[in-house]
């Protein structure tokens, strides 16, 4: 799945009108669909960071929204 198809996933999510906690759930499901699809490392990766650029900084993007 295109990185555009993630982030358009993401939109519908943070606009969507279900309370944090769910929120939260579809976030966290959304980071695991990614790290399977753009095999992002567990442990942070220099070079593959710098390889996947828009790929990492959404991931972060991500992780932020969450309301923990």
């Amino acid at each position: 799945m295109p990185l555009k198809l993630y982030k358009k996933r993401y939109e519908d999510i943070i606009h969507s009108d279900l309370i944090d906690r769910k929120k939260n759930l579809k976030l966290i499901q959304l980071m695991m669909d990614m790290e399977s699809a753009f095999s992002i490392p567990m442990i942070k990766n220099e070079a593959w960071n710098e390889r996947n650029k828009d790929v990492i900084q959404f991931f972060q993007q991500v992780s932020n929204s969450r309301r923990l």
